[in-house]
């Protein structure tokens, strides 16, 4: 058995089993929990081919436009709890890593006048923002400007290596700045949970494991929040308990008939606590 990522434990527990998602191929998986840190994990870990198989031909930004009206409404209900308008945002800088659809760069731009640089495979141009079609990785090895607000929404568990990514992004931060990390709240969870998305989310954390990342980190930890699953992960989750695969391609109603589930769905944001929204400062 191999040792935990993040502390080199070789203990761990069974959290769930037999877990299947639309992009595991019919294939079972497990969440296992490190005994030591608290860090849960996919196992067994998918080869770096099948994800990438999945990011470059399935793992597209298309479905997610559909909810891009909600997306947007989350990006504004999440920077409106972070009290930006007590800054004077007007020169203060923003980055964005795993930024999709760009929808909360947009909002930071366009909402507070933050100079926003945006990072994601296969992401779209736009004007108003710098945006940098890479990997996460490639982006850490060629940029060098640093920042007073550093986004991870919805990213850190996609990371291979995360705790090495996470340290290396940590240096793009101004003193004082702060890293915004939103992440799906891996407490104790239902089988069909839909924001388990194994295998494409590799590791699955916690506040605690968050703060002794932050600790570990040189960061102070400012709040933490939760808020309620979208949905898309929320039909992720019904997906995965009724079988359904990737290759089911949604007719013009179908899609339709999510566009108005999604409307209606994005006030679920302020219930439950499937999201897990960590602020922390660089000391």
């Amino acid at each position: 058995m191999q040792d935990c990522t993040y502390c080199h434990t070789a203990s761990f527990g069974l959290v769930q089993k037999n877990i299947q998602s639309a992009y595991s191929d019919g294939k079972y998986y497990e969440i296992r929990e490190c005994s030591n840190c608290g860090l849960k994990y996919t196992f067994p870990e998918p080869e770096a081919s099948i994800l990438d198989k999945i990011y470059n031909e399935e793992y597209r930004f298309d479905l997610h436009r559909l909810f891009s009206r909600e997306k947007t409404y989350r990006a504004k209900k999440l920077l409106k709890s972070l009290n930006l308008k007590n800054e004077i945002t007007s020169n203060l800088s923003a980055l964005e890593l795993g930024a999709g659809n760009c929808e909360l760069s947009n909002t930071l731009n366009s909402d507070y006048g933050f100079k926003v640089t945006a990072v994601d495979r296969n992401i779209s141009g736009n004007n108003e923002i710098r945006v940098l079609n890479m990997s996460i990785e490639s982006f850490l090895e060629t940029q060098k400007s640093k920042y007073d607000y550093i986004f991870l929404s919805h990213t850190l568990e996609h990371l291979i290596s995360f705790d090495v990514i996470f340290k290396r992004i940590c240096n793009f931060l101004n003193s004082g700045g702060r890293i915004v990390i939103v992440v799906p709240n891996a407490i104790k969870r239902r089988k069909h949970w839909g924001y388990w998305a194994i295998p494409v989310h590799l590791y699955h954390f916690t506040e605690d494991f968050l703060k002794l990342l932050a600790a570990d980190n040189n960061l102070q930890v400012e709040s933490i929040d939760f808020k309620g699953i979208d949905s898309l992960g929320f039909l992720s989750g019904v997906s995965a308990k009724i079988g359904l695969q990737r290759n089911v391609a949604p007719s013009k109603s179908i899609i339709f008939v999510l566009k108005i589930f999604s409307l209606f769905f994005r006030f679920g944001y302020n219930f439950g606590n499937s999201d897990l929204v960590f602020v922390a400062r660089k000391r």
